[in-house]
């Protein structure tokens, strides 16, 4: 049996079977994770927070859409390739990272001609500004959507510190370029080129710096690559699942709209952070323990979470209607109950988050695949279904529901596996 002399297979966690969730690897990996975590949250919240102040709702519903236009075509990157680079560094195999990375860029130069065929459509359909923000971010694609892949790699080699800085870095860079971009009253398209550059400049940055750390004699994990090949569609259809509502919105509804709905999203991403910050630290070790560790510190850690999660779920709740009066202009204050519903199924869905990542460290490809699909049709069904009745709330209990059917299924599923 070849011996594997990876960081994650050597930690106590492994080494001695331990099974239950230490607070010595908790404390230890989550402070220095926190404040990465923190930072993406507070970089989402204050660039909401900066455009209620600088500029319009009508400007930010905008550029919302864009961003969401941008995160849809992710579908066509390959994402379960950075899935395969974590898997390969937690085993490991460092020399994954550039062959991945470069498979991914080559598919990303599609998002490219996609985007100029869609800011054709804008344009004629007389939405000049969003047509113009898409040409911008046609040629930035590629490299904006790749460049963070040594994230994965990070994370697989468990180098929590240099991760968490490098999460901070690319989360405030979009909030400060994006913020002198509105105090120098430029367009919608020099925004979004401010905020794709501000994140993407740090990504690069740190990704040549990991790539300059992989041994020569590093090799590439070939599994774990056909694997991230197959796992693709699975993450295809959760970037469409995450983007869906507020395409929707923005289409449908109109741009205010989603100006609203984006500042009642913005409160869930404060537990959502939270969520990748235990995710970040379980799926390493998920990867590496033999299938009856990996699911019994699968069970221990999502009963330990979900009450955390739900404690600061119901503060986030309570704080939400003076947070948003204090900071936010008349125009956003309708979104206080909605943040509150989205919260509040944002708590639910750490069960079906937790269950993404044990099903991703342990390579089981087709409960993923049935997970992200049903999830993504059930939210579907219900914007369908609400949107056009009820508006915006519509789509806030559509998302809600979409979050609840995840959790509910995924359990289930691995309870019917046991494995």
């Amino acid at each position: 049996m070849r011996e594997n002399r990876s960081p994650v297979l050597s930690s106590p966690l492994v080494a001695d079977h331990s099974f239950v969730v230490r607070v010595g690897w908790i404390v230890r990996d989550g402070l220095v994770l926190s404040a990465a975590r923190l930072g993406t949250a507070a970089g989402a919240f204050i660039t909401a927070w900066i455009f209620a102040r600088l500029g319009t709702a009508e400007l930010f519903g905008q550029f919302q859409y864009v961003r969401a236009v941008l995160g849809a075509l992710a579908v066509v990157t390959l994402p379960g390739l950075n899935v395969a680079i974590a898997q390969a560094a937690a085993r490991g195999h460092l020399g994954t990272l550039l062959p991945a990375a470069r498979r991914r860029f080559r598919a990303a130069l599609a998002g490219s001609v996609l985007l100029v065929v869609l800011a054709a459509v804008f344009l004629f359909r007389g939405q000049s500004g969003v047509a113009s923000s898409l040409l911008v971010a046609a040629p930035l694609f590629p490299i904006a959507s790749v460049s963070d892949a040594y994230l994965a790699q990070l994370s697989g080699q468990m180098a929590f510190q240099v991760l968490s800085f490098a999460q901070l870095a690319a989360a405030l860079g979009p909030t400060v370029s994006v913020a002198l971009a509105l105090l120098a009253g430029l367009p919608l398209p020099w925004i979004v080129a401010a905020a794709l550059l501000g994140a993407t400049l740090p990504h690069i940055a740190f990704f040549l710096a990991t790539v300059q750390r992989i041994p020569p004699t590093a090799k590439s994990d070939d599994s774990s690559l056909v694997y991230g090949f197959r796992v693709s569609g699975v993450y295809a259809i959760g970037i469409l699942h995450a983007h869906a509502a507020s395409l929707v919105v923005g289409t449908f509804l109109d741009h205010v709209n989603l100006a609203i709905f984006t500042v009642a999203l913005i409160w869930g991403e404060l537990l959502k952070q939270g969520m990748a910050l235990a995710n970040a630290q379980l799926f390493p070790r998920l990867a590496a323990l033999p299938p009856h560790d990996a699911l019994r510190l699968f069970r221990r850690a999502t009963t330990a979470g979900l009450g955390v999660v739900a404690g600061v779920g119901g503060g986030v709740i309570l704080a939400i209607p003076m947070v948003t009066g204090y900071l936010f202009p008349p125009t956003y204050r309708e979104s206080v109950p909605y943040a509150q519903i989205l919260v509040a199924g944002m708590v639910v869905a750490f069960i079906g988050n937790q269950v993404n990542t044990y099903f991703s460290a342990r390579s089981r490809a087709l409960p993923q695949y049935a997970l992200g699909l049903s999830t993504f049709l059930v939210e579907v069904v219900s914007l369908a279904a609400l949107v056009h009745s009820h508006g915006l709330l519509g789509a806030v209990l559509a998302r809600t529901i979409g979050r609840v059917w995840h959790s509910l299924y995924g359990w289930w599923l691995v309870r019917r596996e046991g494995a």
